[in-house]
């Protein structure tokens, strides 16, 4: 049995009245992906359905957090740059969403289970995954240490929205078309 574009649409759609953030995060990461030229499956990239459920599996684990946008988009990098194990861990969103354990070695460069449905691994034509968190991890890094400069040159009481926009760290070197 498959789910038609409708049924994800409105599944979305619900998913984003329970995430507020889900909407913002994904459109940022949804660019960010177009310009390191990992959002298209057909190289190994990452289709946008994917992106979201890492996201909202994200968003579940960090749902006591008060943190704003640009923090939650820096933890999102931390997490899956440099913390999630795609050969030992899966994604799934289902009763509330949950990373799980990979119980033996599988052929897929990572798990993330359709909640629409659960025999569909969506990702299972991302073999580049390697490099993307690569990407992911080099990004963090970058960010870490511009949050630290700022917080240095500021103090940590300065690190509000206000005066300092994690995006402009984002996109710095990066030439957007």
């Amino acid at each position: 049995v498959t789910h038609s574009g409708p049924q994800t649409c409105e599944f979305i759609l619900d998913m984003v009245y329970c995430h507020p953030p889900l909407r913002y995060l994904t459109l940022v990461l949804k660019e960010y992906m177009r310009v390191t030229h990992h959002n298209n499956v057909l190289t190994g990239g990452m289709n946008s359905y994917s992106i979201i459920l890492m996201l909202i599996c994200f968003l579940n684990m960090h749902q006591q957090c008060k943190r704003n946008l640009g923090e939650l988009f820096f933890s999102f990098f931390e997490f899956y740059g440099l913390l999630f194990n795609p050969a030992k861990t899966g994604v799934c969103i289902k009763d509330g969403g949950s990373f799980f354990p990979l119980l033996r070695e599988t052929s897929v460069p990572i798990l993330i289970v359709d909640p629409l449905n659960p025999s569909n691994n969506i990702a299972k034509h991302c073999y580049n995954i390697g490099k993307i968190q690569a990407s992911f991890r080099a990004t963090f890094e970058r960010l870490k240490i511009e949050r630290d400069c700022f917080m240095r040159a500021y103090g940590k009481s300065s690190l509000t929205a206000e005066n300092y926009d994690i995006l402009d760290v984002v996109w710095k070197d990066t030439q957007i078309p």
